[in-house]
């Protein structure tokens, strides 16, 4: 997944876990990683998310919900 700050990239750390990374979109270098291990990937793109990571879409316009 790329934005503006880069690649980022959710890994399956076996029985431990997710974790994120963040990479050089031109280099390829590691540039941030998470600080732990996480349960779940939800939690995981939570802490992401918290360090900048912006899910694919988040831009687009809403749907706007039909009066019934």
């Amino acid at each position: 997944m790329t934005d503006k700050l880069g690649r980022w990239v959710f890994l399956h750390a076996g029985s431990g876990g997710w974790e994120w990374q963040r990479i050089h979109e031109e280099t390829g270098i590691d540039v941030q990683r998470s600080a732990r291990v996480f349960r779940s990937l939800l939690e995981c793109i939570r802490d992401a998310t918290a360090h900048g990571y912006l899910a694919p879409g988040h831009n687009d316009p809403a749907t706007p919900r039909r009066r019934q």
